[in-house]
């Protein structure tokens, strides 16, 4: 999930180190995401976007915010790195039923933060459970 108190790209830094994963140099962002910045890739994993609704269904009650919280997160991140893809890993959204109850302007959002951008959700890590949007 991303977390930061960051609210602006400018703000949003990069640790000071690389994470080498098969040869390849990751840069951990503060938000919680990593970029590839060889591949010009933003990864990011478990967003649990609704989140809060999936627990109000439950009757435990959570701020209705998350999901906001997520994509203005994520939305910073895209700001900050201008990235051709991004690769969301694990539980993009809390439980996949959800997916369709997001409100119009958390929809909007999440359109536009893929608009431009090839995006990959996976939901296990392997290539084989990958569906590709392509870039609009």
């Amino acid at each position: 999930m991303l977390r930061s108190r960051f609210e602006y790209a400018d703000e949003l830094p990069a640790l000071p180190s690389l994470i080498m994963v098969a040869g390849h140099a990751l840069i951990p962002v503060a938000a919680g995401a990593l970029y590839w910045q060889s591949e010009r890739t933003l990864i990011v994993a478990d967003l649990h976007l609704e989140k809060g609704a999936a627990f109000a269904a439950r009757g435990q009650m959570l701020p209705p915010y998350d999901t906001r919280s997520t994509l203005n997160r994520l939305a910073t991140c895209i700001e900050r790195f201008n990235p051709r893809s991004v690769i969301a890993l694990g539980d993009s959204f809390h439980r996949s039923e959800l997916a369709e109850r997001l409100n119009a302007s958390d929809r909007e959002e999440l359109a536009d933060v893929q608009r431009g951008r090839d995006w990959y959700w996976c939901w296990a890590i392997t290539i084989l459970s990958c569906r590709r949007r392509s870039a609009a």
